[in-house]
This record gives structure tokens, sequence and C-alpha cells, in this order.
């Protein structure tokens, strides 16, 4: 007792004198004095997130805090360190030099990366990319990987060198009144430094739930530069194929297989998991091969919210027993499968795992009894009329394409008779088959099957492949893209069976897909591109379908991603939620990836559109195809963008030089001083229309002999005439109106009123009916391919957005056509019912038309 006594005041002023020799390192990372290595690094990193200075600008000792958390960090996650430490206390470690945070931003990795901003004018070296494989059980419990790598880095040794050379004139004088001037080489002293290598440990930590592609940068890691810093290193993250999991996204895919007894009886089951604990699967009813189990809960836990985790999907495999059957036991079996309470049971075991050809099987039992028939007839009709893959059949196509009885040609519905020679229009072509007896038709612009006896186009899987085909083949011809078709996996058709309040059926009055979004602050303009580009019907279909495939790379990770997080506005605006959405994310990525625009100022809503279709076109994954190279396939230019044909036309020998451009909009003049309608042979003032505007676009224009150009035929310089015309139309039309003027003494916005219509055909501001007009020569071939493509080139307004008030101050509001032809009007995140002609007789800024006719099945 005598001794407790004596040892306990010991302890107790022990622990005192280590308080007061310096900071408690222990309750700074709020760690136990028994707390492992890992745990020190953990509640480190969690600790800098929240305790670093850009994010606690409120608080005075923001500055002091973090300094100490990177000296307590310093400290405790070295052993030597660590052991002085709780010996001696911080005054222990002076001699040693600890308490430094500074050597810790290479831990924290790109979190601080913003700290070497304000240096970008300095020298840097090139930066390392390195790719790092973890395994899936590493995603799952996080880790840390220890890395160590041979570092080049310049060392000071002794003397100086020779550094920033240059040339200096100096002046010398000769004599009295005589000078002279000289170049000289001169040199600053620098203090000398030599390339050593170094073996440097680098650690990187693995989050939990981390992302494939995700990048940990590691600053001053990388290549050095004789003259500056340093450059970085950063590391990607590959994720290694699992040999029993699958990942996708949040979600873990696996197999069992179970005996056919277990499959008839029901079973009971465990399942490793990666961290080592079990997951127990029970079924107690039939299984049939290829059945998926669901585990909520046990899947990835998501890389921002650890409580979050996606769902292990367990698909079940089964075993038949080798041996045979004795006659006995095959009688025992029949016995039970014929029983009625069973029938059911096998009858829906042999159709499931055929859910998906089912689905996808004809309809129409017509085909059925006459498949062989109609499919040696169909490619003889889609190869020689339909999709001709050569001049000699495209004349054929040119010659004998027109409806028999009424002899038009300009019908979208013409069809071919699949059981003789006979075109006609659909309200003909159905009178030809009842007369005829015959059973279907062909649509001669599409390829799709019509069925008479069913009275409508019909789908069959077997005929939709070869006409398919055909359409390829004749765009091979024609050096165009290949087109292909989704097709539902055995995973969607399970949800879509087992789970059928999953499938949403709109109806005509339905708002579904309305929804108001919050001003973040002046960002009206781009509250009113999003609501286009979400009401963009074409790409409303490509996201909703789960067509996006993130292409992340390098160079930014996939939650760097505009194209997936417009993939999330789409499921925020149609998932039935009518409170307003904030698009600070969006923001945020736009302003990351174009940082012209970055800020809370007012911007303008057409240059956030391009910037944003910009970002959008370079995150979609975008690829050419081998024989088109200069010709991206990817989801953004195939929806917006068009080509632009210029044409200069030598004045003295009339040789014609053309170039071709893609373009995403038109911006048209809207000056009054510059528009006069066509229309009005006076001077007096009439009502300018969105035509005026187009036509004034393509009208020729004569450069001057300031602007002289070289002609390739005089070979010398010489004046020309510029005429622009659309060459290839887009899938949506964006027009720009000009409304605001930029010139050195003034700045104005232009309230010119522009009558836009609801439907507009494009064709007359196209190439090939320019060279109509001017009297080129006709073939027939070229008159009907025009004629039927007619139709394709009518489009129709489905977005408007409008700018309110003047340049100094405005406001900008859309309407947007939802439905059929049902418009509402967005004012952030006010959403109100409008009529058609409100829209149609509102200022207009930029206008959105989409074609009528959709060039894609």
């Amino acid at each position: 007792m005598d001794i407790l006594f004596f040892i306990l005041p010991l302890y107790l002023f022990h622990q005192l004198m280590l308080v007061s020799a310096g900071r408690d390192f222990y309750k700074i990372l709020k760690v136990p004095r028994s707390a492992s290595v890992d745990q020190i690094k953990k509640a480190y990193r969690m600790l800098a997130k929240e305790l670093h200075p850009d994010k606690q600008n409120n608080d005075p000792l923001a500055e002091e805090k973090f300094q100490d958390l990177g000296a307590a960090y310093e400290v405790l996650s070295d052993e030597e360190k660590r052991k002085i430490y709780d010996r001696y206390g911080e005054e222990g470690l002076k001699d040693s030099g600890g308490g430094d945070s500074g050597s810790f931003s290479s831990f924290f990795g790109d979190f601080f990366q913003s700290n070497r901003q304000h240096e970008e004018a300095t020298l840097r070296g090139a930066d390392v990319v390195m790719d790092l494989w973890v395994t899936l059980e590493e995603v799952y419990s996080g880790s840390f990987v220890e890395v160590k790598r041979i570092k080049s880095s310049y060392k000071q040794t002794s003397g100086t060198r020779k550094c920033n050379c240059r040339h200096e004139m100096r002046t010398e004088q000769l004599g009295a009144g005589r000078f002279q001037m000289f170049q000289v080489k001169v040199c600053d002293e620098c203090p000398n430094v030599m390339l050593v290598q170094e073996t440097r440990s680098l650690e990187v930590e693995i989050e939990v739930g981390v992302d494939e592609g995700q990048i940990q940068t590691f600053p001053g890691e990388g290549e050095p530069h004789i003259e500056g810093e340093p450059g970085d290193l950063k590391f990607v993250i590959k994720i290694e194929k699992h040999p029993i999991f699958e990942r996708r996204g949040l979600d873990l895919y696996t197999n069992v297989t179970i005996s056919l007894e277990d499959a008839l009886k029901g079973f009971k089951m465990e399942i490793t998991h990666l961290d080592g604990h079990k997951v127990e699967v029970v079924r107690e009813k039939i299984t049939w091969p290829g059945a998926r189990i669901r585990k909520k809960n046990e899947g990835l836990p998501s890389h921002s919210n650890n409580d979050e985790r996606g769902i292990l999907y367990i698909t079940v495999d089964i075993e038949f027993p080798r041996g045979e059957l004795t006659p006995e036991q095959k009688e025992v079996v029949g016995t039970v499968l014929k029983q009625d309470s069973l029938q059911s049971k096998v009858s829906r075991y042999r159709l499931l795992p055929s859910r998906m050809k089912k689905s996808m099987n004809s309809p129409c039992k017509h085909i059925g009894k006459n498949r062989r028939t109609l499919s040696k007839t169909l490619n003889s009709v889609v190869y020689a009329v339909i999709f001709p893959n050569n001049a000699k059949a495209r004349e054929v196509h040119a010659r004998y394409v027109r409806c028999i009885q009424c002899k038009t040609r300009l019908n979208a519905l013409m069809c071919a008779c699949c059981q003789c020679s006979t075109f006609a229009c659909l309200t003909h072509i159905h009178d030809h088959l009842a007369t005829k007896e015959h059973l279907f038709a062909v649509s001669v612009e599409t390829g799709f099957i019509y069925c008479y006896q069913c009275g409508d186009f019909v789908y069959d899987r077997e005929m939709e492949d070869a006409r398919r085909d055909a359409e390829n083949g004749c765009r091979r011809s024609l050096n165009l893209s290949t087109r292909s078709i989704w097709y539902p996996g055995a995973a969607v058709v399970d949800v879509c069976h087992d789970d059928p309040a999953r499938m949403v059926r709109f109806s005509r009055s339905s708002i579904r897909g309305l929804r108001g979004l919050v001003n973040l602050g002046n960002t009206c303009f781009m509250n009113c591109i999003i609501q286009a580009i979400v009401h963009t019907p074409h790409l409303k279909d490509y996201f909703l379908t789960d067509q996006h495939h993130c292409a992340s790379s390098s160079l930014y990770s996939k939650s760097q991603c505009l194209m997936c997080e417009l993939a999330n506005t789409f499921q925020e605006f149609y998932k039935g939620d009518v409170t307003p959405y904030k698009p600070n994310r969006f923001l945020n990525l736009v302003w990351t990836h174009a940082r012209h625009l970055a800020g809370y100022e007012q911007q303008d809503a057409h240059e956030f559109f391009i910037a944003a279709l910009d970002v959008l076109h370079r995150h979609s994954g975008s690829s050419s195809l081998p024989s088109l190279p200069n010709e991206c396939n990817c989801i953004i230019d195939w929806i917006f963008t068009g080509k632009l044909q210029s044409d200069l036309t030598c004045s003295i020998c009339g040789c014609v030089s053309t170039t071709v451009d893609p373009f995403w909009d038109i911006s048209l003049d809207v000056a009054q001083e510059v528009l006069r309608s066509p229309s009005s042979s006076s001077g007096s003032p009439q009502q300018i229309t969105l035509e005026d505007c187009l036509h004034r676009y393509i009208m020729p224009e004569h450069l001057g002999s300031s602007a002289k150009t070289k002609c390739a035929r005089c070979e010398t310089y010489e004046e020309s005439t510029k005429q622009l015309t659309l060459k290839t139309l887009p899938m949506v039309a964006c027009f720009h109106l000009k409304r605001f003027e930029h010139s050195r003494k003034d700045r104005k916005k232009m309230d010119t009123k522009i009558k836009y219509p609801q439907f507009i055909d494009m064709t007359p501001f196209t190439a090939s009916f320019r060279e109509r007009s001017t009297g080129a020569p006709e073939s027939k071939t070229s008159i009907v391919t025009d004629l039927l493509t007619t139709n394709r080139n009518k489009y129709e307004l489905f977005a408007v957005v409008n700018h309110l008030g003047t340049m100094e101050s405005g406001h900008y509001t859309c309407y947007i056509r939802h439905q059929r032809n049902q418009w509402f009007q967005c004012d952030d995140q006010k959403v109100t019912k409008v009529p058609t002609e409100r829209v149609l007789s509102s200022q207009g800024y930029l206008l959105f038309y989409h074609k009528c006719h959709a060039d894609y099945y």
C-alpha cells in the first residue's frame, strides 16, 4: 500500500510534465495511445479534410489547428519519434526535428494540390503517371499500399554554375568623342547541382469503394526541373479481376452451383465475402437454372457514403447427376413431375431461360407460317430497292418507286409488296393486298414489314437482323457510319419480369420529366440550357435506356465526367419528384472543364450551351471510324453536329473552292438594317421571319479587294464571292439570334421581333437545293432522292430560350415542349403550363428544333 501511494503521485506528475512539455498529439488526432499505425493514418486523413484551411474560412485558428495536426501525424506515424514522444513529450523531439507538417502533403495526395496553383508561372518538371493495381478486397475494405520507386532529384554540390545566359549591349569609349557598342554574353552565378537517384517510399490509401480510373496525385514526386519545382506523381487506380466476384458499379455478381436435388427441395449455404464474413443464402422453393438471388446491402460500399452499399447478385447453376436412372427411378420422377401442383412450376421453369428470346420473337403468327418464303423474297427487295448498295440498284429505286395508283413519290410510307413487284403508298398497298390476297408488304423508306391480316407493321427478330445488315451494307458503300441496335440483356429482362413496378408507362397527361431548377446565384442561363438538353428527344432516349458507358481516362475520373452527371440529371427529372432540383454538381463540372465560365457573374446562355456541348463531347467516349478519321460517332455529334459548306467563286474564271466544316449552332443576324423580307419589293417595314434570317445567312457575299483569295486555277489573288449553305443537317438544329451587339463605342441589345414557326423546312437552305436552283444538271436519281428526303428536312420546335431585360441586367427563361404538344415555361424553379401561341409570340434568343423524321431505328 505504501508503494502504491508512492507510485501514483509519481505517475500523475509524469503525465502532467508531458502535457506541460508540449501538445497532446493523441488528443489532436483523436486516437487512443494504443492506436495502430493504420488507425493513425485514417484518423489523420479524415481530420485533414475536415480541418484544412480552405474549408475553414471562418475559423481564425484554422491554420494553427492544421499545423498541429500535421505535427501530430509526423510524430505518431514514425515509430522512433513516437517512442521519444511517449517518454519525454514534445520537448524531447526538439533535437530530432519533429513537428513539421510540411512533408505530409505527399501523403494526403491531390487534396493539397490547390496549394500549388498560386505558382503557375514557376517552371515544373514533367508529371509521372503510373497504373496502381489493387484487389477487389482492398476496394471493399480500404487499405494502404506501399509503393517504392527510384526518383530523380537535384542535389546541391560545391561550387557554382553559369545559368540564365543572355546577351547584353555594352558601350566602350575609345577616345575623345569616340564610342563603340558591342555585344557580350552575361551569365548568372547559380548554386551548382547534380542529378541523383533516390529510393522513395510512398503510401497510397485505397479508399473504401474507390472507382477504377480514379487518380491519386502526389505533388512534387514527379520528374525534377533544374530551374524550378518537380512535377507530380499520379497513380491511376486499376482493379484486378477477381476469381469469384465481378463488380458492376456498387453491385457485385457471383455464381454458385447446386445439385438437382437442392434445386427441387431447396437449399441453405454460405458464401465467403471479400472481407471474410459469411453471407447466408436460403431458398425453400424450386430453383431454376439461371435464377438470380439478391442480397441487399452486400455489395460494395459507396465511395462518397460508406453507409450506402450495393446489392450482391447470386446466379444459380444446377449440376445434374451423371449416372443413369433405373426404370423404377424414372417412373418415380415421372409420377412426381406429372402432379398438378408441380406441373405449372415445370412449365414456368422451361420458359424462364428463353424469356429474353420470347420477348424478342415476332408477335405476328403469320410470319412464322410463311417465314422461309418471306425471308427469301424480302432479301431481294431490301438489297435491290430499299437499301441499294450500287449505282444500278439506286437507278432502279429512282425509276420504279412510285405509287401504282396515285403516282406519288413523296409519301414517306411508300411500300412494296413482298409477293410481286407492286409499289404503292400505304393506303393503296392495303387495297392491293386485299385484292391479290397477298399477306405482306415492306416499307420502302425503313424496311419494316406490314402484315395485312394484323393490319399493322410487325416486328420479327430474324427479319430485323437481315434488314439491318442490308442497311449497314448500303451505308458502308456510301462511307457512312453503320447503325447498331440495343437488345435488353437477361438481367434487364429478369428485372422487368420480377418487378413490374419498375416499368412506368407515361400517359399523355403525365408531368413526369418536368422539374424546376434552383437558381444557385445568377445561374438562370444554365438552368435554361439544362432544361433544353433534358427535353431533347433523342438525348432523352439515349440516357433513359442506359446507353451511356463512362469513358473516364487518366485525364479525368468517373466522378469528374459531365456525361455521367447528365445521366444522373435525367434520372432526377424522370423519377417523379416535383421538388426543384439543385444542379450544383453540373455547374461545378462545367466550371472545372471550362474555366472561362467559372464564377457567379451572369453568363451568356449561348456561350454556356456551346461550352457544355464541348465538355459532353469530350466525355462521351468519342471515336471515329477507320475510313472516316475526321468523323466522330459519339451521341453528342450524332445529334447536334451538322456540316456547313463554304463556296468561294473566283470573279475572273469562275473556279469554285469548297470547304466543309462542322457546326453545333447557326448564328443569325437580327439587325433591322441588314434584314429585308424577300417577299417585300418596297422599302416598307414588314415583320421579319426566321426564314428571312436564313435566306440572309446563305446569300452570296462579295469579298472586296481587301479580302482577295488565291485562285487555284488563276494562281493569283483575285476578288471572289462567298456563299454558305448547309451540306448536312443535324438531328437537332439550334438557331442563335444575335441580339447582343458589341462595339468599341457601345453595347446594346437588339429587340427586333423575329417570327419563328412551329415547323420549318430546311430544304431551301441546303447545298443540294442550291445546286439545282443554279442550273446544275439533274439526273432522275438526284431528283427522286431529293423529293423522297423532303420530309427528312422538316423540323419541329421543342425549346425556346428568352432573355428579358438589358445587357447590364437581365434574366433568362425558357419554354419547353413536353409529351405531345404541351408547352411549359421554366423560370428557374417555377414551371407553368402555357399555350403554344404564347411561345411563338415570345422574343426568342435560342431556338431548338428537332427533325420530324428521325434517321435512325
